[in-house]
């Protein structure tokens, strides 16, 4: 039986969990980051952790004494060993304490961490490219908390529907001003004419971690590994259609390619090459 994790016990899957005033619940007044284990290691749970207290930050939900990156690692090996996997997506939600309307009556919080087994031990590139569409009915905009994962997820979630009934992998999200924010789950990266680019956080999508470890090959590290500039810059729907590659980013999924966009068609080679850098400087075999 699969366990999980609900401050301060471990607890079977199917055991109640909250009451009827849990603040996630009435309200959405969480904030989640799910990422990746292979082979008992977890590639950027320093970068979650830090994305994390910057969020919480914001919201203005108190961080406890016994919340630490050393307690996150203990926890979720403990909780992995638990249930038998050593490849795993996690998924760490912290709520708001029970209590209240819109104010709180505390800023205390709560913290829930669940696993699902996956095969992979590694990042890889998938065979198939995504076919991928482009959600309107709701804009993204930019705001104090829209770079963060917070459980008011509403517009990835009519998002998906749009996707899944009409027969697309994924789907673009577009902010007020009509341009690229980011898909249902990833951060978008466009290849044009040898040069890379990405929307800023301005444009209102999510500040994702495997947006920033991709970003930090080309600043960083880009002359001796790819010499390719990289520029943050919004993206239109008309870059899309000049692109020779399109990549959706997230730290589960590492890169899936985009094969298709509207009449569009795309190749992967470039990124090919960063899963392996990826994998190079950020897996443990």
């Amino acid at each position: 039986m699969s366990h999980l994790y609900i401050h301060p016990h471990f607890v079977s899957e199917k055991q109640a969990l909250f009451s009827a005033d849990n603040r996630a619940f009435r309200y959405g007044d969480a904030l989640f980051e799910s990422f990746v284990q292979f082979n008992k290691h977890i590639p950027f749970l320093a970068d979650h952790f830090e994305r994390l207290v910057a969020g919480m930050k914001v919201l203005q939900m108190e961080l406890p004494n016994y919340l630490t990156l050393s307690f996150l690692q203990n926890t979720i090996a403990q909780l992995t060993h638990h249930n038998q996997h050593n490849n795993a997506r996690i998924r760490l939600c912290i709520y708001r304490a029970d209590g209240g309307l819109y104010l709180p009556n505390n800023s205390n919080v709560g913290l829930l961490i669940t696993t699902q087994n996956i095969e992979q031990n590694h990042f890889e590139l998938p065979s198939k490219g995504v076919r991928l569409g482009c959600y309107t009915d709701v804009p993204l905009s930019y705001h104090a908390f829209s770079s963060f994962k917070t459980a008011n997820s509403l517009p990835y979630i009519l998002a998906a529907l749009y996707a899944a009934k009409n027969n697309f992998d994924d789907c673009l999200l577009l902010n007020t001003q009509g341009n690229v924010a980011d898909s249902i789950s990833s951060n978008i990266f466009l290849l044009k004419k040898q040069k890379l680019y990405t929307p800023p956080v301005t444009e209102g999508g999510i500040d994702g971690i495997m947006r920033k470890k991709i970003s930090n090959f080309f600043w960083n590290f880009g002359k001796n590994l790819l010499p390719l500039p990289l520029i943050e810059q919004a993206i239109s729907l008309q870059d899309l259609q000049n692109a020779d590659e399109v990549w959706l980013t997230n730290a589960v999924r590492g890169i899936r390619w985009v094969q298709n966009f509207e009449n569009h068609h795309y190749s992967n080679l470039v990124a090919l090459q960063v899963v392996k850098l990826l994998n190079k400087y950020y897996t443990i075999e």
